[in-house]
């Protein structure tokens, strides 16, 4: 019987060392993952862009720090700041590329707000592509837009710029028919932008309203 008891034991603790072991294993991935230091763009096998942080390789997969956020605009998800990161396990059957980013930290004047919000942006209004400017000038708030592809491509003229903490709001139109015709517009429009910034200042999105009181979705990145 004591041989019986003694070999019983053993075995109960052999199992518990094997267990301590495959913890172990485990958590070596997950540990890794945590100490890692670099950053990466991944691409999945459908077209969404994310950020990825502290990622490590194991086997066929990939663990990380994943954004909330994914878009398949690649410049979008770079600048983006509205997105959380939270411990992620992916198959590398998912992946179709990952691109090591290089994080650059803010300087003082950036952090600080500074002039950082305005500047020139590329703006995306209804799937036209274009330039957004904003400037200051004698402590007022001025801005231009210009879409190439779109009828003239003529620089148009913005109205009512307002900049107030994250917030922006401007107004694009054609309300005569000397504008009008300066842009190349088939009839007279107003539309009233509203944006936020995001925390470095790099990114604006919002919606507009046209006369027909429709809303759209808009966005502008440096």
């Amino acid at each position: 019987m004591p041989t019986s008891d003694n070999s019983q034991r053993k075995n109960r603790i052999a199992i518990i060392i094997l267990s301590l072991l495959a913890a172990a294993l485990l958590l070596v991935p997950v540990i890794r993952t945590a100490c890692a230091s670099h950053n990466g763009l991944l691409l999945d096998t459908e077209g969404n862009y994310s950020m990825i942080k502290n990622f490590h390789l194991c086997g066929d997969t990939l663990i990380c720090r994943k954004s909330s956020y994914s878009s398949q605009q690649r410049n979008t998800v770079l600048t983006d700041e509205t997105g959380s990161f939270s411990l992620s396990i992916i198959s590398t059957k998912k992946i179709k590329s990952i691109e090591f980013i290089q994080v650059q930290e803010d300087d003082s004047e950036e952090s600080s707000g500074g002039h950082v919000l305005l500047g020139k942006f590329k703006i995306n209004v209804q799937g036209h592509e274009g330039t957004l400017v904003l400037y200051e000038k004698e402590g007022k708030f001025y801005g231009t837009v210009r879409f190439p592809c779109w009828a003239n491509g003529a620089i148009e003229y913005l109205k009512n710029v307002k900049i107030t903490g994250e917030k922006i709001s401007f107004t694009r139109s054609a309300t005569t028919v000397k504008e009008m015709r300066r842009l190349g517009a088939n009839n007279l429009f107003t539309q009233r932008f509203s944006g936020t910034y995001s925390k470095s200042g790099k990114r604006i999105w919002g919606q507009f309203v046209n006369d027909r009181r429709e809303k759209y979705q808009w966005e502008a990145v440096k």
